[in-house]
């Protein structure tokens, strides 16, 4: 009886106690590609409250996590800073392939080019295997900008020219990549909804109008501060309600000061919730509103949809291609006028969607099943 394959997944972003959502979006992959295959994911973080601490967790009997928290670097010099921290996250690395190394691995998947690329070589070299890259990183967007700096530049250029595969989650994602000369074979793939969760079932509407923003509130790319002005505007004549969810604490003392200064009232912080928690709060919802600078394929709109909730949304990464007129309405980035505009109208009732037609989009499309196997097929 052949033994099933396993995959390898190296991540610069993943889940931890300290971070519960940061790269959750990997992890759902993993789950993903785990239905069809064994999957062993090994991620290294640096810590202030660990050191070096091993925690292994046997999510299924096919998916198996070794997450590593190394001690943070305390020194502040530039150079001598960043020696310390290349040698202490190669270092958690070496010490992960030594708690690895008895699996049989058939390939490997590197998600987020950079700082992976830095140890991605070392396993290709012990393991003899080829490479597949999954990129999720907005910093090759001019809008973000952050693609920049000679090590970044060398080790990402390496790492796509040596990936037999590379997969993005938006076309925006695909052209920025090769506008910075990342010539590869480059192919999509979309982010992985759990439809066990995120679905129709038990969804209700409330009597008052309750939007629902969920993102990083990063001000930069999220753009909540326009959000608020802009609801700020609509309840001087009617009622509507604001939930947010995400973000750091500080974000989010941040940005309640900000209501509290302008006197914008009905906005609820909820900070990050499981799984289970946010679709309970998609469920009781009326839309999802994002109004961001730049995306490539925000996990929120494909749980959202799964959730029946239409989305108001900036025209951003792979929106354009996802949302049709029954799901939701894209505007202009940064247009606040167009934006109180368009929920005005939805508030009012002179816009809807259909519910079905937006969770059958996301079950056809980026379900754990259909997900998983594209991925397997991409491997094997």
């Amino acid at each position: 009886m052949l033994q099933p394959k396993t995959v390898l997944f190296l991540t610069a972003w993943y889940p931890t106690n300290e971070q519960p959502s940061h790269g959750i979006f990997v992890k759902n992959h993993a789950i993903a590609l785990s239905n069809y295959c064994n999957v062993v994911v090994i991620y290294a973080h640096s810590s202030i409250h660990s050191n070096n601490k091993l925690i292994k967790n046997q999510v299924s009997e096919s998916f198996t996590e070794y997450i590593l928290a190394y001690p943070k670097s305390k020194y502040n010099i530039p150079l001598f800073s960043s020696i310390i921290k290349l040698y202490r996250y190669k270092k958690a690395y070496k010490t992960l392939y030594t708690q690895i190394c008895h699996h049989k691995f058939d390939s490997i998947q590197a998600n987020i080019a950079f700082p992976t690329a830095l140890v991605t070589n070392y396993f290709q070299k012990k393991l003899k295997l080829q490479v597949v890259l999954l990129e999720h990183w907005t910093g090759y967007l001019k809008e973000d900008g952050r693609y920049k700096g000679f090590i970044n530049k060398f080790f990402t250029k390496k790492i796509v020219s040596q990936s037999k595969q590379i997969l993005c989650v938006s076309e925006a994602l695909v052209s920025a990549m090769k506008a910075h000369k990342l010539n590869g074979n480059y192919k999509l793939v979309y982010n992985v909804v759990d439809t066990a969760v995120f679905n129709l079932e038990g969804k209700h509407q409330a009597n008052i109008f309750r939007l629902i923003h969920v993102s990083s509130l990063d001000p930069l790319q999220k753009n909540l501060g326009s959000i608020l002005h802009v609801i700020k505007t609509i309840q001087m004549y009617m009622p509507v309600t604001l939930t947010v969810i995400g973000g750091t604490n500080q974000l989010i003392d941040q940005y309640k000061n900000l209501c509290i200064q302008n006197n914008i009232s009905e906005v609820l912080f909820l900070g990050n919730l499981s799984p289970v928690r946010l679709a309970e709060e998609l469920k009781k919802s009326s839309a999802l509103i994002l109004f961001s600078r730049f995306e490539n394929l925000p996990v929120v709109v494909l749980e959202a949809m799964a959730c029946g909730l239409p989305i108001i949304s900036s025209k951003v990464g792979m929106l354009e291609k996802l949302i049709v007129p029954e799901t939701g309405i894209l505007i202009p980035i940064n247009d606040n006028a167009e934006l109180e505009k368009v929920l005005s109208s939805f508030l009012k009732g002179n816009i809807t969607f259909n519910a079905t037609r937006a969770f059958n989009i996301i079950n056809e499309s980026a379900s754990i099943t259909v997900v998983g196997k594209a991925l397997y097929e991409t491997h094997f």
